[in-house]
């Protein structure tokens, strides 16, 4: 859920910028965020800012990655969401907020599983 709607966000939001993150709603609208599952055809959404999107953004991935399992859990690990493509994941969000600290820590995460990986095939 939290990738999906980061794409809606990139795609149809206002590129982030911090200094505006929660100036003004109509400045920089964010997308809205379904936590539910849908029993009406059209339901009106309040779009809150980029930021508070942002926020809940992280929040659900942040829940979502501890029960990722690797990619030795799955028989085709390239049709699953796994571990590593949770860490490319944080990146991209960390890189689309400024965040660089948190882009490296994901690319250590990442290179950490690597290595955790092949020294189980050895």
């Amino acid at each position: 859920r939290a990738y999906n709607h980061f794409t809606l966000l990139t795609m149809y939001a206002n590129m982030f910028d911090s200094k505006f993150a929660d100036v003004n709603t109509n400045m920089n609208p964010g997308v809205p965020y379904v936590t539910e599952p849908e029993d009406v055809v059209i339901k009106y959404y309040d779009r809150g800012t980029v930021a508070g999107t942002l926020e809940k953004i992280k929040n659900d991935f942040n829940q979502a990655i501890r029960d990722i399992g690797g990619s030795a859990d799955y028989a085709q690990p390239k049709y699953h969401f796994t571990l590593d493509a949770a860490n490319a994941f944080g990146a991209r969000m960390a890189l689309y907020t400024g965040d660089y600290g948190a882009v490296i820590a994901y690319g250590l995460e990442a290179e950490r599983n690597d290595r955790g990986r092949r020294a189980g095939q050895e």
